[in-house]
């Protein structure tokens, strides 16, 4: 049992880190004056990480079926979102300079220049647009983890419970969809500096939202 819960977490983690991470090949594109191509880049990036999706739902489904609790599911959350925070770190700290390599491959680019990151603070990122950020994952993020959280409390009514998740991942995807990606789009156009900071602001409100969430979940497993 315990391996298939790191296993979920793996997964799930895996998912939601091509999308955030793939991001930067918006910063490639639009520095190599092809803003469409990044952003085509960054969707099959993040279509491919929605593979890891078919393998973790069910898996974690199956978990709930056969009865954990949880705390068993608050590990798996535990898990998912320190990977993700670590992970966040990690890439902007070594992952940037070496992200070229895998955009030239995915486009089969040979002139293509890598971008180093303008690691502005997170106190000079753009207040709203960080918020922004930060509330979109924090739904889309938890959607699938916390419902079946919940179902563990409520396991005759579990079924109704996980159909929940797709309403609370929509409304992260509103906020995504309609305050986020939008701008990022207009930056990629017309403003590359701009489209930097908004990508460092992307990855450090994705970053803080993942500690966070790490944090609640640490208070669900020890007080729930």
């Amino acid at each position: 049992m315990e391996l298939i819960i790191l296993m979920v977490a793996i997964f799930l983690s895996a998912s939601l880190l091509t999308e955030t991470l793939g991001i930067w090949a918006r910063v490639q594109g639009a520095f190599n004056d092809e803003p469409t191509t990044g952003y085509s880049t960054h969707v099959r990036i993040a279509t491919l990480g929605r593979f890891f999706i078919l393998l973790s739902a069910p898996t974690l489904g199956y978990l709930v079926d056969s009865g954990v609790n949880n705390k068993q599911i608050a590990i798996i959350g535990i898990l998912l979102f320190f990977i993700i925070f670590i992970s966040i770190l990690l890439f902007l700290k070594f992952g940037i300079k070496h992200f070229g390599k895998l955009y030239r491959f995915i486009n089969r680019r040979k002139n293509i220049k890598d971008i180093e990151a303008l690691l502005i603070p997170i106190y000079e990122v753009d207040k709203q647009f960080f918020i922004f950020v930060f509330i979109s994952f924090t739904l889309t993020g938890t959607g699938v983890i916390l419902v079946n959280y919940i179902a563990t409390l409520f396991p005759d009514l579990r079924a109704m419970i996980v159909q929940m998740a797709a309403s609370v991942t929509m409304f992260g995807t509103l906020v995504h969809v309609f305050l986020i990606d939008p701008k990022l789009s207009q930056a990629a156009d017309k403003n590359k500096k701009l489209l930097m900071e908004y990508i460092i602001g992307f990855l450090y409100g994705r970053a803080l939202s993942s500690l966070i969430l790490v944090i609640c979940f640490i208070g669900l497993y020890l007080y729930v």
